[in-house]
């Protein structure tokens, strides 16, 4: 029989990454941190059983250290990394020397699905003249560009007429606009916006159902309940639970959740995960999903790029 007092009774240090959030990962396990960090980084915890303290912070590891885990490469666009696949994945924290705009860069995938930045790759002959054609407004014309370069382009330059706009944009909406963005640069993105906007207005629905609210019968269970049953639901689906947070007196839950690399924000009925707001365009048709059906739905629109957000919370 195994001895569970003495098995949390156990201790030991090791050095973890953290990023945010009041869990760290730790090699098979996701512990509960007795205090938060000051800041996001590398930390040196002490676990006992299955809560962890940080106590100081901690070099990052050599890259061979972390060989084991699965790795991607790709350019960089803000806070994330951009692969051939166009997919952005988010890293969790750059570290101490920030790398220029679109710098080739290595990432691996710790235990929680958290992208860790591993190292800098070298330069080839088209980064620069990337970063002068974004600063410029143009469009790419070097040859030899890589795909990864191309779409880290092609985000960046869509991110910013977005901001400019003031338009609604997701990185997985114009994964097949991506392209012709970079080709052409920022009147090719701001044409691009301008349609979908369009588009967007055009399939928003004339008159939203009246919601019909299901009282919780026990408060604790109104808390607790409805976390555990969305978690559950997306990880079902293949999605990660982010954060969620109560709305119109906990009879709602907002969630943020990560799927195909990209956060997404859905608004669900307690206690049951039903869909009131999906947080995609649906034409009305959102109280018709449940958290389960949810990610196929995206999964969809995605590849047939079809995807329009519109909860800004889930935006990338």
């Amino acid at each position: 029989m195994i001895d569970y007092q003495r098995f949390l009774s156990q201790r030991e240090e090791l050095v973890l990454p953290w990023g945010g959030g009041p869990r760290i990962a730790a090699p098979g396990r996701s512990l509960v941190l007795r205090r938060r960090p000051a800041a996001a980084g590398w930390w040196r915890v002490r676990i006992e059983g299955r809560e962890a303290l940080p106590l100081e912070p901690a070099a990052a590891p050599d890259p061979e250290q972390l060989a084991g885990l699965p790795q991607v490469r790709g350019a960089r666009w803000g806070q994330r990394l951009v692969p051939d696949d166009a997919r952005p994945r988010e890293l969790l924290f750059l570290g101490e020397d920030d790398p220029e705009r679109f710098a080739p860069l290595a990432a691996r995938r710790w235990h929680d699905g958290a992208w860790l930045l591993v190292e800098e790759d070298l330069e080839g002959p088209a980064e620069e003249p990337a970063r002068r054609a974004f600063d410029e407004r143009a469009g790419l014309t070097t040859s030899g560009v890589g795909a990864a370069l191309r779409a880290a382009f092609a985000c960046a330059t869509l991110e910013r007429a977005a901001r400019e706009l003031s338009l609604p944009w997701h990185p997985l909406e114009t994964l097949h606009e991506l392209s012709a963005v970079a080709a052409a640069g920022a009147p090719e993105a701001e044409r691009l916006l301008a349609r979908r906007a369009e588009a967007r207005r055009a399939r928003a629905p004339r008159s939203a159902p009246a919601p019909s609210w299901q009282e919780a019968r026990d408060e604790s269970r109104a808390r607790r309940r409805p976390l555990r049953l969305v978690e559950r639901a997306l990880g079902a689906a293949g999605a990660q639970l982010l954060s969620a947070r109560s709305l119109e007196g906990g009879r709602l839950l907002a969630v943020r959740y990560r799927f195909l690399e990209g956060r997404f924000e859905s608004v669900v009925e307690v206690p049951s995960p039903r869909v009131v707001d999906a947080g995609i365009c649906l034409e009305g048709a959102d109280r018709r999903l449940t958290l389960e059906s949810l990610p196929g739905v995206i999964r969809e629109a995605v590849q047939r790029g079809a995807l329009y957000v519109t909860r800004a919370g889930g935006a990338a």
